[in-house]
């Protein structure tokens, strides 16, 4: 049983037509592959039509013995961004990849981290470092982020944050 994230997006997709076709090979060589016509589980056999993806992030699961297959939706990479980087580079999270819409990340926060000198260093989750998918809220030390919400206020120190990608709820 074999399991990985799998992310598909225009940029994946030379038709444009919104679907990234794509199949399960062994030994990266196209001797022995896998395919379906079935989106979002199935199962695949071998030299079968390609499996009709949409744009989106997935937690992939593929049993190579029977065929079958699963891609389960989840978000993209998650990290975090705030006045401790300058706005400029997300610190990533780690996935637990048994639940695959839950990140954690230690955090260190120091007066260098707070440009402000307020003791208060200001950050959102966002997915793929980019802005068109950000969380944040007004509440600390835990609360749901929303999408596009305000900066998280966080005093200097040291924690181990949790975020679910799926229901916003951090901690």
């Amino acid at each position: 049983l074999f399991t990985a994230i799998f992310t598909v997006s225009a940029a994946n997709d030379p038709n444009a037509d919104g679907i990234v076709e794509t199949k399960f090979r062994a030994n990266a060589d196209w001797a022995v592959n896998w395919g379906a016509a079935d989106f979002p589980a199935g199962t695949g056999v071998v030299n079968g039509p390609n499996i009709p993806v949409t744009y989106g992030s997935y937690l992939v699961t593929f049993n190579c013995t029977t065929g079958a297959y699963n891609f389960q939706a989840t978000c993209g990479e998650i990290g975090l961004i705030g006045e401790f980087n300058g706005w400029a580079a997300d610190e990533w999270m780690t996935r637990d990849m048994a639940s695959p819409n839950n990140w954690t990340s230690v955090l260190i926060l120091t007066a260098a981290s707070d440009p402000n000198g307020d003791g208060i260093v200001e950050l959102k989750f966002r997915q793929n470092a980019d802005w068109g998918v950000n969380w944040g809220a007004a509440d600390f030390p835990s609360g749901i982020g929303v999408g596009n919400g305000p900066n998280i206020p966080v005093p200097i120190g040291s924690y181990l944050v949790t975020f679910n990608c799926a229901s916003g709820a951090y901690n």
